[in-house]
């Protein structure tokens, strides 16, 4: 058996020509493996002669079984012998026909992943943001937690609608005195100043009160997702059924009490203000971690191979899809929902698929040149911590291979995100 192995692009070509009586065993081992699956009159299944079956099937039956029986042990031993040959995807395998001297030959094709030199990834220089909570931070969150606890209070036909009041409200819009569809609503609750009607709408029930007959004249935009009423004038009738106005607490002790585990709002303030603090230094340390990734990965030119972009490209289709199902729906209603091919939203994934193979392919490099490795014992620290998350005693159900693979990944990368950090400069 001879093989003959050279680099095309990022494809590795494999001649391979096996003799003729190599060959002959291989058809004979084949045969023998799955002559039952075939019929022939006069002889009990499994039963016939090779010869006699080939006469009934055709000289290069068993030719397939014998091609991968062979070429699965010889692939194999390829990429033993050459660790440079790391394959992206199963190989392609075509029968090239007779040699010269009577055997067979094939030639084995496999895309593999890119050879490119590493760009700067040391001493690169990252400015730190600062890690600041201003005052009006801790007020506009007291401001979201009085707003979450707002109470909707009926008023009197005294009461004149302001903004931030609620009108309950029935309405009938017309074009030209003709009805149109989309126009109606009952018992409507429709937040005044939020500008969720057509501009004009709300502004024309300021002023009125609980129980009012009120005509309101507006113009929809020339720009409307509804055509036929873009740019019309439409006369909206409307009742007033009900006025609410919305009343927050007060923010004091008493509502830090209701409202939080304090005593006083004092003390409430302070834990609010630490809290920030830590998000704020978590999100500086992001911005710092993603800015140098960011100059690493664009700093190193790669080759990135279509089947490379096109795998990457079917797991964020297929994310997207769970996604969607865990919301009761498929990526082809959201197509239908957002008014475009399956097909444009896949391509519209390309560049963040190309991003992430190629993010991939640099920081596995830099693990690789700088020996970047996690320990037995790591995982399995890692493994009891993910166990004790959930239930103490599940810690075997996440040490089956492929867990564990996905938390050495994830540890190698903690720990490559730490030695990149170590070897910036962070100022």
């Amino acid at each position: 058996m001879e093989t003959k192995i050279k680099r095309e692009g990022n494809k590795y070509v494999v001649n391979l020509e096996v003799a003729r009586d190599e060959w002959d065993k291989e058809q004979d081992a084949a045969f023998r493996s799955i002559s039952g699956k075939f019929r022939v009159q006069g002889f009990r299944p499994g039963k016939a002669p090779r010869s006699v079956v080939e006469k009934q099937y055709g000289a290069d039956v068993f030719a397939e079984e014998a091609m991968n029986r062979l070429l699965s042990r010889v692939y194999a031993r390829i990429l033993s012998e050459n660790p440079n040959i790391r394959p992206i995807d199963r190989p392609d395998i075509d029968l090239k026909g007779d040699t010269k001297d009577g055997g067979v030959g094939f030639v084995i094709s496999v895309d593999v992943q890119p050879e490119f030199t590493l760009g700067q990834y040391t001493d690169i220089e990252i400015k730190k943001g600062v890690a600041t909570v201003a005052d009006g931070e801790v007020d506009d969150f007291l401001a979201t937690q009085s707003k979450m606890r707002m109470r909707q209070i009926a008023t009197g036909k005294e009461h004149k609608i302001a903004n931030g009041d609620i009108a309950v409200i029935d309405f009938t819009g017309s074009i030209g005195g003709v009805e149109f569809d989309g126009g109606k609503g009952v018992n409507h609750e429709l937040e005044i100043g939020s500008k969720s009607f057509i501009d004009g709408f709300e502004e024309q029930l300021v002023g009125h009160s609980d129980g009012d007959h009120v005509e309101v004249n507006v113009t929809f935009p020339e720009k409307y997702h509804a055509e036929n009423l873009a740019g019309k004038e439409a006369l909206f009738v409307v009742d007033i059924k009900n006025v609410l106005r919305r009343e927050f607490p007060e923010i004091n002790d008493v509502f830090a009490k209701e409202a939080s585990e304090f005593d006083n709002l004092s003390d409430w303030k302070n834990d609010i203000r630490r809290k920030l603090e830590v998000n704020a230094i978590a999100r500086v340390e992001s911005e710092v971690r993603n800015e140098l990734l960011k100059q690493i990965i664009e700093g190193t030119k790669v080759d990135i191979p279509e089947k490379m972009i096109q795998m990457k490209l079917g797991e964020i289709m297929e994310d997207m899809r769970m996604q969607l199902a865990q919301q009761g729906a498929t990526i082809e209603m959201y197509a239908q929902y957002i008014k475009q091919p399956v097909e444009k939203i896949m391509e519209s994934q390309r560049e963040n698929a190309v991003k992430a193979t190629k993010a991939h392919l640099v920081l596995n490099a830099i693990i690789a040149k700088e020996a970047i490795e996690v320990t037995d014992q790591e995982i399995n620290s890692k493994v009891d911590e993910i166990a004790a998350q959930y239930d103490p005693k599940a810690a075997k159900k996440f040490k089956d291979a492929t867990n564990l693979e996905y938390i050495r990944e994830d540890l190698r990368f903690e720990k490559l995100i730490k030695w990149l950090l170590a070897n910036n400069n962070i100022i």
